[in-house]
């Protein structure tokens, strides 16, 4: 993954953030190949005593920030933490992970514009982007740049294209028109039927 990671350059300066960081191991890996700042966040207690007693080791706790929070919740809350953008999102989900799509969309608002997500899973992401996977309906903007299985594991390398949400939110606020258009529309055929 990391090899992925520094042939894309996304690693140096880094603000990085750990999701169901578990031991720490990806994101102490991130700041020891160059990171600026790492976000440790899981929801169990023995992952974040982990990642401090880990980060102390490496002698790396001054550039990090170590959240005892689910993954969703910190993201639901994560504009003043994340209001600098984030560069690079590793995210290695316990087995059978089954909210790609929604985990996704919550991280649009915070990525740079150059932001690489790596995450780690028990399958090709393919299916959870076209649509597949959570129920979310395909997701507009997001691709794989790399994706490569290990055993049971498939470390994918995907990457957001805002400007194609802006095409997204154009097309839904030109449905909307329409739609209030022909309300208008039969309402003012109404009242001449009515009058």
């Amino acid at each position: 993954m990391f090899n992925s990671l520094g042939s894309l350059d996304v690693l140096r300066d880094a603000v990085a953030v750990d999701l169901f960081a578990g031991s720490g191991a990806l994101g102490i890996e991130a700041l020891s190949r160059g990171a600026a700042h790492v976000i440790f966040a899981d929801v169990a207690r023995r992952s974040i005593d982990a990642v401090r007693a880990n980060l102390a080791a490496t002698d790396l706790d001054a550039a990090a920030t170590v959240i005892r929070r689910d993954a969703f919740d910190v993201l639901a809350d994560g504009a003043e933490l994340f209001a600098g953008g984030v560069d690079l999102v590793l995210a290695d989900p316990p087995y059978a992970f089954d909210r790609w799509g929604e985990l996704l969309v919550a991280l649009e608002p915070f990525l740079a514009g150059d932001a690489v997500v790596a995450a780690e899973s028990d399958r090709s992401l393919e299916g959870d982007l076209a649509g597949d996977g959570d129920g979310v309906s395909g997701l507009v903007g997001w691709s794989i740049l790399r994706e490569r299985r290990y055993g049971d594991t498939v470390v994918s390398m995907l990457t957001f294209d805002r400007s194609s949400t802006i095409d997204r939110d154009r097309c839904r606020a030109a449905d909307m028109d329409r739609n209030m258009d022909r309300d208008r529309d039969m309402d003012r055929d109404m009242d001449r039927d009515g009058s």
